[in-house]
């Protein structure tokens, strides 16, 4: 994707953007791209840049000093990587790799410090991003504490779901069942089990491709915010809309 105005203005981060901050971007942002699965930043590298995806998709973990592993953040088109470092001047926290077939944009740290400070609408959706960020988080520190496995996995499937458009009864993950596994706080062992599960409900995984043997076998796992991005919420065929009017 070629980094002119009219492609970037569609990320929230560049929208609104005026003349001059425009022309500031011109001269400092650049892209990259991965043909196949990479990482782009270690856990405890120094990188002055912040990352904007615009295309693929990238997930973030991070190793304990026991060696545990935990995939902290899946990011998709749109979402920006790595503000801490940029504004706390630290390592990253995390190690970022990339799937095949994504592509950023990359702002250096002066960049991005001289455009806060002279574009208020640039500001304004940094703080939005990362306002989003923190009730994203929020969600996933709930659901990987209170949530059962089965609902876990469900309510993930549910969320790639509506991103592809709506209900649909053929998809698939954007990540390796490890991956997901890994940011659902569950050992394979629990995964393979969780999948098992699912298929009595008509949930039928292979490789990376779901199959739903009807196209309402995920709706028990949706919740407000990812019926919020359902085609159908509201209507007779939304069963969260049909459980409010019972109550």
């Amino acid at each position: 994707m070629p980094l002119t105005p009219a492609n970037l203005s569609r990320q929230p981060l560049f929208s609104g953007l005026d003349e001059m901050a425009w022309a500031r971007l011109a001269k400092a942002i650049h892209g990259d791209s991965f043909g196949k699965k990479g990482v782009l930043v270690r856990q405890g590298e120094l990188h002055p840049y912040m990352y904007v995806i615009l295309s693929g998709r990238a997930a973030m973990s991070r190793v304990s000093d026991s060696g545990g592993e935990v995939v902290t953040r899946l990011a998709g088109p749109g979402e920006s990587l790595l503000e801490e470092c940029v504004f706390l001047g630290t390592p990253s926290p995390m190690t970022v790799e990339c799937e095949a077939g994504c592509q950023l944009a990359l702002l250096p740290a002066a960049t991005v410090h001289e455009l806060v400070a002279t574009c208020p609408t640039f500001a304004r959706n940094i703080i939005t991003a990362l306002s989003q960020r923190s009730e994203q988080m929020a969600v996933q520190c709930q659901t990987l504490t209170i949530t059962q496995a089965e609902d876990r996995l469900a309510g993930y499937m549910v969320q790639v779901m509506l991103e592809g458009g709506g209900p649909r009864q053929r998809f698939e993950l954007p990540y390796t069942k490890a991956t997901i596994a890994k940011h659902l706080g569950m050992t394979p062992e629990t995964f393979s089990r969780t999948l098992k599960a699912l298929a009595k409900r008509g949930v039928v995984v292979e490789g990376r491709a779901v199959t739903l043997t009807h196209l309402r076998a995920l709706c028990h796992a949706c919740d407000p915010s990812h019926a919020r991005k359902c085609p159908d919420h509201g209507t007779a065929q939304c069963q969260l809309h049909s459980a409010d009017k019972r109550t």
